[in-house]
């Protein structure tokens, strides 16, 4: 395992842990802690017109009281004890899904309901935050308002993070009305939004989207900011290597994978993760 030092080399994990499997949970843990990925997106949260969340298709917390999870508190906790993996993070939406409009309207009829719910998953889990992948409502104002309500340390001081692929607009909009609210707190904060996992797999261009980064939205490095996300289906660890000695030649530091359910048996995990730091480590400097 190639050490990603102060790097942020993130995981998209489909349904990771989603049944209880004593033996297979155990190996992935490990597989994991060996990895050298840093960051591990658990895909995917929706959530419902009541507030209750759901991962993929089992409610996890249910009318503000955590569900059928038993077993998945100590897991993560033992996936962060030990190993590379630093962070754990719940992917909110996916394609398709209305979870962004759902939410949207829940802040204007039940925020109260909102807030208990990602309250009761936080005190269950030992989760450091939420990813926005919102590819259906495009909504700036919801995902400033979401992003400082989690964010904010009166509520949960969750790090947040959005997964754009288009619409970049949009998603300059909420970051700059981000960074408004939180100057306008009682203590004023750093922007909530810690980072973009940019879609690359989806046509993004890394390169266009960091320059494209507003300069009034408490964003100190665009080239930080945007973490490129390319997919374990369409890379070879080789070629992934390649890509990201590319961007650090543009000023690149972090990276990541989409997905760990898409790699194939003649590849690991800890070869993907590596690809992506020896990229990052060796890339030319402009």
């Amino acid at each position: 395992m190639v050490e990603a030092r102060n790097r942020n080399i993130a995981l998209y994990a489909g349904n990771l842990f989603g049944r209880y499997d004593p033996a297979g949970n155990r190996r992935e843990v490990a597989e994991l802690q060996g990895s050298g990925f840093t960051t591990v997106m658990l895909f995917t949260l929706h959530v419902d017109s009541e507030a209750s969340l759901y991962y993929n298709g089992t409610p996890i917390v249910k009318n503000g009281i955590f569900a059928n999870f038993d077993y998945l508190p100590n897991l993560l906790a033992d996936l962060k004890s030990n190993g590379s993996v630093q962070r754990v993070l719940f992917s909110i939406g996916c394609a398709n899904a209305l979870d962004f409009a759902t939410m949207g309207t829940l802040l204007q009829t039940n925020q109260a309901g909102l807030l208990q719910s990602f309250g009761a998953l936080q005190a269950a889990l030992p989760i450091d935050g939420v990813d926005f992948d919102d590819e259906s409502t495009y909504n700036a104002e919801t995902d400033a308002t979401l992003s400082h309500m989690l964010a904010t340390p009166a509520n949960f001081s969750m790090t947040v993070t959005y997964c754009p692929y288009t619409e970049q607009s949009v998603w300059n909009t909420a970051l700059q009305d981000t960074w408004q609210l939180d100057l306008q707190s009682q203590t004023p904060l750093p922007q909530s939004v810690r980072w973009w996992n940019l879609q690359c797999y989806g046509g993004a261009d890394p390169v266009q989207w960091a320059k494209g980064v507003p300069s009034n939205a408490g964003v100190a490095d665009p080239y930080s900011l945007v973490v490129p996300i390319y997919s374990a289906t369409e890379d070879t660890p080789e070629t992934l290597q390649q890509t990201f000695e590319q961007l650090a030649g543009h000023g690149f530091t972090n990276g990541g994978l989409w997905n760990m359910t898409n790699i194939a048996p003649q590849y690991s995990l800890q070869q993907y993760a590596d690809a992506i730091i020896e990229g990052l480590e060796s890339g030319p400097t402009e």
